[in-house]
């Protein structure tokens, strides 16, 4: 595939940090092909980029916190639609009533997680299986099919294990981003800055 995988990171507000552990495990896969990640505007940031970017998702994943708030609900229909099949988690914490409605009229099969580390290895697992569902498609090579097979068969057999911290305002791809593989490098690479 020439052309990066889009993952759309649909999440309610309060779910900030939850983002941060998505880029986080999407940087950490063990495929070198590239990713384009995008996700729920902030507030004030126009909408429809964002709807668009739904529709032409590889991925679509969906956060659920405390309740559901605009405009997920209008991202999360845009993806049904588009005939997208939802990654969805919802964290344990006390739902709102519009949050409870929302999860009884979903009608998909949401998975709970409670913690950062959970998530990180729920989501983990989920993006390495719908790699390998396609792995042609996504021009994986036979060694990169390995290591995701690999990953998911050692997530079966190890208690999960701590995913890193996040702390302080999103340094990685919480804002959306992209992860450039090997074949998005211009001759002689890309030159790298860092933020202070």
């Amino acid at each position: 595939m020439s052309r990066p995988l889009r993952l759309f990171v649909s999440a309610t507000p309060d779910l900030e940090a939850e983002r941060e552990v998505i880029g986080q495990v999407v940087a950490r896969l063990p495929v070198t092909v590239g990713w384009e990640i995008k996700r729920t505007p902030r507030r004030g940031e126009p909408l429809p980029p964002a709807l668009e970017a739904v529709a032409a998702c590889d991925f679509y994943l969906f956060l659920l916190g405390k309740d559901i708030a605009a405009p997920a609900g209008v991202e999360w229909d845009v993806a049904r639609r588009a005939g997208k099949r939802p990654l969805a988690y919802v964290k344990d914490v006390l739902h709102t009533p519009a949050a409870q409605v929302f999860l009884r009229d979903t009608r998909v099969a949401w998975t709970r997680f409670a913690s950062d580390e959970e998530l990180w290895e729920l989501v983990q697992a989920a993006l390495a299986e719908r790699l390998l569902e396609r792995a042609p498609a996504y021009g994986l090579s036979a060694v990169e099919h390995e290591a995701l097979a690999a990953l998911l068969q050692k997530q079966e057999e190890q208690p999960p294990t701590e995913a890193p911290a996040v702390e302080g305002r999103p340094k990685g791809a919480a804002g959306g981003g992209v992860i450039l593989g090997p074949d998005s490098l211009p001759p002689g690479g890309v030159l790298v800055s860092a933020e202070d």
